[in-house]
């Protein structure tokens, strides 16, 4: 339905969640779908909403990020099934007499896709067995263009993670949260035996655990805002530390004017090829950046409108209970979280208009640059060209033309002009016959005589009136030993 501002209703939590609905499950949900036959496999017949709809977008996405994996293999524990350990589960009774609840012992966390697979079906733990750490393969993006010095030790990476967080159930008080994460925080899943604080990692922040198992949440909308607080300030600490990074770096190339042609002219074409590349890769970088906080806006934008989906918490936000505060604090920290990621994207994009116009002041350079090589070996070919022909002819004519110097006649001109080429081109090739000439030709030039470098200048001042200055320069030389340089 298509909604204009305030013209639809807003969203409220419908009030038979909040009674005991005393749902019996007679048979899980999976098990009846595969009973049902259908035109469709196991994952695309799970996830119809009917038996007549047609497979979408989403089905096909969760489809192929399911290739490889095949029931046998959760039910045996083969294959990948029975070897990564990233299941965290926390299954406990609700009692309202009792806070903390009873929670189910599993002999080992955390538990590999089979251990879960099993836990859910039989409703008791599987038997313990060996626990292994396996390395997970990660899509890095290589930083290396924003490092100022080759010498550096400081080398970026960053790669794109994704944590998804959902809860299922009849009501509140029979309820499942499912959260997917893909983080560094695998250390969290370890079994706690602590009797005081047991760390609940889906509230992970990016620095410690927010909630305590120990003492859950059992609302299910209070314990869904706690977990998007908590997430929602790991990823603004991320987005605010990579932009903190990639601003310090622009900027530290724009004050060392690393965007500009060097001072030697061999490194010249190098240094602006060089440093326009480094410019187009930190811009595809900020647009990336850029795009994925867009999404942010978005979200936030769809989540907080009138008819969004911010109406299903106004009613325990508006209670007066101590929770129900906690819960309007935490769609205060979820609001700020994403006010500053905005703050993000406009800094990002500050910078990418800054790329832009080094890249224009970039690409002239290296326009200028290229073209001054062409004309510098243009000039190399012809100044060859003059050396090797139009000098040894000009050299015979001018022999010849000398008064009673040789008989003329054609033969020895044309002899007098060989031997002057075959001269001329002995001479340029000379200096790449010695490999000490390049360092003897680059030391003459820069040993060059400057008399004001051995002077003292002294100034003295004759004054000749009230308003009047004459000022008289005497040069004097200066010793060896004397002469210091400050920089």
């Amino acid at each position: 339905m298509d909604c204009l501002t305030k013209t639809c209703p807003p969203k409220s939590w419908n009030e038979r969640f909040l009674t005991d609905r005393n749902f019996k499950e007679e048979e899980p949900y999976v098990r009846m779908k595969s009973d049902v036959q259908s035109v469709f496999g196991g994952i695309e017949n799970f996830m119809q909403d009917s038996e007549v709809s047609l497979p979408s977008d989403q089905i096909d996405d969760v489809v192929e990020f399911c290739q490889g994996s095949r029931p046998d293999d959760l039910r045996s524990g083969g294959g990948n099934a029975g070897r990564y350990r990233r299941a965290w589960l926390d299954d406990r009774k609700y009692s309202p007499d009792e806070a903390s609840g009873v929670p189910r012992k599993y002999a080992q966390s955390p538990l590999t896709p089979s251990q879960l697979y099993k836990i859910l079906q039989a409703r008791r733990a599987p038997r313990e067995q060996q626990s292994q750490k396996v390395e997970y393969d990660r899509n890095w993006t290589d930083l290396w263009f924003l490092k100022s010095q080759k010498n550096n030790l400081h080398h970026y990476r960053i790669h794109e993670a994704q944590i998804s967080f959902v809860i299922v159930g009849s009501d509140n008080y029979r309820w499942d949260g499912y959260c997917f994460a893909f983080d560094e925080e695998e250390d969290l899943l370890d079994d706690d035996t602590h009797p005081i604080f047991k760390d609940d990692p889906i509230s992970w922040d990016g620095k410690s655990c927010r909630c305590d198992a120990n003492r859950p949440i059992w609302d299910p909308r209070k314990y869904f805002l706690a977990v998007f607080e908590s997430r929602m300030c790991q990823i603004l600490a991320e987005f605010e530390r990579l932009v903190r990074m990639i601003a310090k770096s622009i900027n530290r190339y724009e004050n060392a004017a690393l965007l500009t042609l060097s001072q030697h002219p061999q490194y010249q074409a190098y240094d602006a090829k060089g440093d326009f590349e480094r410019v187009q890769l930190i811009m595809r970088l900020l647009r990336h950046l850029i795009n994925v906080l867009s999404k942010y806006d978005q979200a936030w934008e769809n989540f907080s409108r009138h008819e969004g989906d911010l109406g299903y918490f106004l009613d325990i936000v508006e209670a007066n209970d101590l929770s129900s505060a906690q819960a309007r604090l935490s769609i205060e920290a979820i609001k700020q979280a994403f006010v500053r990621l905005r703050q993000c994207k406009r800094e990002l994009c500050d910078l990418e208009d800054l790329c832009k116009n080094s890249a224009r002041i970039t690409k002239l350079q290296l326009q200028l640059t290229l073209a001054g090589s062409n004309s510098a070996r243009n000039n190399e070919i012809v100044t060859g060209l003059t050396a090797s022909i139009v000098n040894p002819i000009a050299v015979a004519a001018a022999l010849f033309s000398m008064p009673d110097a040789v008989k003329v006649n054609p033969k020895p001109f044309v002899v007098a002009i060989i031997i002057s080429v075959a001269l001329m081109r002995l001479l340029m090739s000379i200096p790449g016959l010695f490999g000490w000439w390049p360092g003897v030709n680059a030391r003459i030039k820069a040993i060059q005589w400057d008399p004001r470098a051995y002077m003292k200048v002294v100034t003295t001042q004759t004054r000749h009136g009230a308003d009047e200055a004459i000022y008289d320069v005497e040069m004097h030389p200066v010793d060896n030993h004397a002469c210091n340089l400050e920089s």
